[in-house]
């Protein structure tokens, strides 16, 4: 079977790709970052374009945006690391700003790993952002590009948004595509879940202590003190005390279907509290498996939140059923639309099987029978495609029906994706069971391959160094 060669290394075994991947990776950042080592603009000269972008921008950075930033525009390799409402998007608005102060004939790059992360992007700059897919001129994940010519980006700065869901092979073909001196930006949030495919590139590159890591701690777009940031440290600490009021609620329950009553009722609640259904968003772990899990809700949070009356149109398929004015979600990359997008049913056409759905970019596709597959109701996603989002209320049923995936990472990261309101339908416990409970471990071992790497180049170049005195 093609590709299977398996090599062994580090003590386990590799498939031949990502083998490949991950330790071509380390040497390309390494060589990245020793390479940029004699580019660096002066202190005076980052400090005035600093001063000149946050008056552009009428922003004033705090001390470690400031410091974000800085490395940003001096180091060929930098990450930037912090949780929801830490300004990141500020930061970033002065980082280009100063950008095109400091070098206005450079070419500036920005990417994001999924559809939705780039279009946040490219909104809050105000600059153009693609998928790293289309950047790269690739299809799907583990996919190499077709052409035999390698691509090179012809570029000064790369910025990658929403780190934490890059994987090994996504960062091996953007790696491979960058030319020597081009400096590169990764932004994140590394305490929310890792990539879906295989390795922990965010994670790994920030333990090993070799880049230069901006962690960005103090929260600018919720009050102080707001529940749902004080409950999502608490889970990410795994200690302190839960705060329920009207911003993030605990709606108590211990057993499924008692979850299950419990969900419904409080849809229904905020419903009659004028809450809309297109600003609720149901969360869950599982996507089958329980009741609890996607398929499922969606089939009855659709009775619940557009439910069939006189006059109703929809349309089956197969088991599925779609109604005008259904949440939907496409489910593959395409050009206009991307995997994981939310719109709404707009029209139905009975007669010729097919529906056009609105989506929230602006874009309008219309489906066939044949393209149904794309399609699935979105009144309930898991945390997973949830990822690089936000909502104005979520609602999070989370109890011990979840079995190992009561993870930290998961719960935070369900957590933060709520702007205003977060109702959690469960119990205490289960939280606390889930605050100590990581994600299993990942067999990456990309932060090793960079530190012992980094090591050897620094003992090579103390060598050259020691050489150089002994003949002056």
């Amino acid at each position: 079977m093609k590709n299977q060669t398996l090599i062994y290394d580090c003590g386990v075994l590799y498939r031949k790709p990502m083998y490949l991947a991950e330790s071509e990776s380390a040497e390309k950042l390494l060589r990245l970052l020793w390479d940029g080592q004699k580019q660096k603009l002066t202190k005076d000269k980052i400090d005035a374009a600093l001063v000149e972008a946050e008056k552009w921008q009428k922003l004033e950075l705090s001390k470690e945006q400031k410091n974000a930033v800085s490395y940003a525009l001096t180091e060929t390799v930098s990450i930037i690391t912090g949780g929801p409402g830490t300004g990141k998007t500020s930061l970033l608005q002065v980082l280009i700003c100063a950008e095109e102060m400091l070098h206005p004939e450079g070419k500036l790059t920005l990417c994001a790993p999924t559809g939705r992360a780039a279009r946040k992007m490219a909104e809050s700059t105000g600059k153009v952002a693609v998928t790293m897919h289309h950047l790269l001129e690739i299809r799907q994940e583990e996919q190499e590009r077709e052409e035999e010519e390698e691509l090179k980006l012809s570029t000064d700065l790369v910025i990658v948004d929403e780190c934490s869901m890059v994987s090994m092979q996504l960062l091996y073909a953007l790696l491979k595509a960058l030319d020597k001196g081009t400096r590169l930006v990764l932004i994140g949030d590394c305490d929310q879940l890792p990539s879906v495919q295989a390795g922990n590139v965010f994670a790994d590159m920030i333990g090993s202590q070799v880049f230069p890591v901006t962690y960005l701690t103090k929260t600018f777009r919720q009050k102080q003190g707001s529940a749902i940031l004080t409950n999502a440290s608490c889970v990410n600490r795994g200690r302190g005390r839960f705060l329920w009021n009207t911003d993030c609620m605990l709606c108590q329950t211990w057993q499924e279907e008692d979850t299950l009553d419990g969900l419904l009722q409080v849809i229904r609640a905020l419903q009659k509290q004028g809450i809309s259904s297109k600003a609720m968003q149901v969360l869950t772990p599982f996507r089958s498996k329980t009741k609890l899990g996607c398929i499922q809700l969606n089939r009855m949070l659709q009775e619940l939140m557009n439910p069939k009356t006189a006059g109703t149109v929809e349309l089956l398929v197969g088991s599925r059923c779609f109604r005008k004015g259904d949440k939907v979600m496409h489910l593959e990359n395409e050009e206009d639309v991307s995997n994981g997008d939310v719109g709404y049913i707009t029209e139905i056409n009975q007669t010729e099987r097919k529906l056009t759905v609105l989506y929230e970019t602006g874009v309008e596709r219309t489906y066939t029978s044949e393209e149904f597959s794309m399609l699935e109701l979105a009144y309930a996603l898991t945390v997973h495609k949830a990822q690089g989002s936000e909502y104005d209320c979520v609602i999070l049923p989370f109890t011990k029906i979840f079995g190992r995936m009561r993870q930290k990472n998961l719960l935070y990261t369900a957590m933060t994706r709520a702007r205003k309101k977060l109702v959690i339908v469960g119990n205490e416990e289960t939280l606390w069971y889930a605050s100590g409970n990581r994600i299993e471990r990942r067999n990456s071992y990309l932060g090793f391959r960079l530190m012992d790497g980094n090591r050897m180049r620094k003992v090579a170049h103390n060598k050259r160094k020691s050489k150089l005195k002994t003949v002056i």
